[in-house]
């Protein structure tokens, strides 16, 4: 669809705007369990997803961050498109990593692989 506005084409800026949106805010995930979050992602091409994770222990095994691409924002591939396990020698650990967004939907599901909670915190920027 064609956006037009004084006599300026729009429909190609249209994915060159950046947004930024947080998606969760120093929330709690159980030990042992999972949170899932989906975004619209229609007319945007990249984002950069970001991850602020705060372990309580200092010697985390981790948490995993799975990606998975749908075309309604229902129907998401049993196959996640991207899949990063987040740890490190710490008990804090922020890390940013680019996305191709190919869909019209994507579904980020954040697994706690740790015997303990973790509180994290999540934005994702898109363009």
């Amino acid at each position: 669809m064609k956006i037009i506005k004084g006599g300026i084409d729009y429909t190609l800026l249209k994915s060159t705007i950046k947004t930024t949106k947080k998606l969760i805010d120093n929330e709690t995930i159980l030990s042992g369990s999972s949170k899932d979050i989906i975004i619209d992602v229609k007319d945007k091409s990249n984002g950069l997803l970001t991850t602020k994770i705060n372990y309580n222990n200092s010697t985390p095994v981790g948490s995993t961050i799975r990606i998975f691409t749908s075309p309604d924002g229902e129907n998401f591939d049993n196959i996640p498109y991207l899949s990063k396990n987040l740890s490190n020698s710490s008990e804090n650990i922020q890390e940013s990593f680019k996305v191709s967004l190919d869909s019209n939907y994507i579904k980020i599901s954040i697994i706690n692989n740790e015997t303990s909670n973790i509180n994290i915190s999540m934005w994702v920027t898109m363009w």
